[in-house]
Parts: C-alpha cells; sequence; structure tokens
C-alpha cells in the first residue's frame, strides 16, 4: 500500500499491567483500536494451531476444547526454548492479520495495542509509538489481584519484556500510569489532542500478504 494511502499507524505498547488497555479504552472514543492480544487469541483458538500445542505439550494444556493461556504462560515464561516454539507459532499469523487491518481501514488515523511490541522489534512498523509505563511494583500487585498465576510466573514475564528504561529511549512519548484514573485519561486526551498533527513517516509492511 503506498504510503501516502495508508492510515497513520500508532502502536500503544507498555510492559505487562502498565495500563495499556485502560489508555486504549480512552482512546476508544476517538480511533479504531486493534489489540494485538485479541488477534493473538484467534490465532490461538485456530484448529491447526491446537493441534500443535496438543502434540507438543499434551492435554494438561487444553482446557474446554481451547488452549489454556494461563497454563500456557506457566509452561512458557522461564524455558526460552518453549516461549519460542510459541511465538514462533503465533507471532507470524497476528503479523498478516494487523496487516489486513491496516489494509482494510480507511480511517486516518489506526490504533494497535501491542504489548510486546519492542520486543519483536515492530519499531519501524509505526508512525508513532506511545509507551504506557507504571512502576514495577505498581505492576506486580495488579497482577496478583487479577491473575490466576504464581507470584514466580509473574515476576518471570515481568523480567522476560524489555527494561522499562530501553522503552522509554524507543518510545514517542510516554504516559504515567502511577496515579489515578482521572490522572490517566487527561494525559491520554492530551495525546489525542497532539497526535492529529503527527505526520506519516516510512515504515515497514507487518507482514507480506502475497
Amino acid at each position: 500500500m503506498p504510503q501516502f494511502k495508508r492510515p497513520l499507524i500508532i502502536g500503544v505498547t507498555g510492559s505487562i499491567a502498565s495500563g495499556k488497555s485502560a489508555v486504549c479504552r480512552l482512546l476508544r472514543k476517538y480511533f479504531t483500536v486493534i489489540s494485538a492480544d485479541r488477534l493473538a487469541h484467534q490465532v490461538l483458538n485456530r484448529k491447526k494451531c491446537r493441534d500443535t500445542l496438543f502434540r507438543r505439550w499434551g492435554e494438561a494444556i487444553i482446557k474446554n476444547g481451547r488452549p489454556d493461556r494461563s497454563k500456557i504462560a506457566n509452561l512458557v515464561f522461564g524455558n526460552e526454548k518453549e516461549l519460542a516454539f510459541l511465538n514462533s507459532l503465533i507471532h507470524p499469523e497476528v503479523l498478516k492479520l494487523m496487516q489486513k487491518k491496516v489494509v482494510a481501514c480507511r480511517d486516518r488515523i489506526l490504533v494497535f495495542e501491542v504489548p510486546l511490541l519492542f520486543e519483536a522489534n515492530l519499531d519501524d512498523c509505526f508512525d508513532y509509538i506511545l509507551l504506557v509505563d507504571a512502576a514495577e511494583e505498581t505492576r506486580l500487585q495488579r497482577l496478583i489481584s487479577k491473575r490466576n498465576a504464581s507470584n514466580r510466573t509473574i515476576r518471570l514475564i515481568i523480567r522476560s519484556q524489555t527494561s522499562d528504561l530501553e522503552k522509554k529511549q524507543r518510545a514517542d512519548t510516554v504516559i504515567s500510569n502511577n496515579g489515578s484514573l482521572k490522572d490517566l485519561k487527561k494525559q491520554a486526551e492530551a495525546f489525542v489532542s497532539g497526535i492529529r498533527a503527527v505526520k506519516h513517516r516510512p515504515v515497514r509492511q507487518f507482514a507480506s500478504l502475497c
């Protein structure tokens, strides 16, 4: 797709439990927002993917006919080989779905919520990157209260992600989510006001659809 005919592609990212989804809920009032995690769930639930996971890890990771994401997380985090296998299975298909969203979009601005944007080295696929940041202990407490995962697994997930410092250096702007929802909303609205002036960059496609 010619650069000038595509939408402005915005990436929203941040470490686990930083508040990306809260920010994206606010942005949905103004823009189309696509969750890469939801696309990954679609891929994970495809029969071909389920069968591949079953052959590798057995029936223990299947619940009600679908892959159990909590069990998979406990299995892969802290195990580089298994995490690499899962990523090789899921990520290419997610990128194809993301590129299809870009091609189909007729809006001026398209937002993707991508938790592993930096880890997957997708920086050059976006015109602008927004990082949602929160202190590690704040994120840990959020995860413990909301997720059915062990403290060990949660810490392994946090450690597996790019450092907060590096993310801040690679992002175009940062929203801090250590305060109240009111403060978060104020920052999100300031972002909306400023993003309309952002220009297209030469970007790399998420995936070839040929």
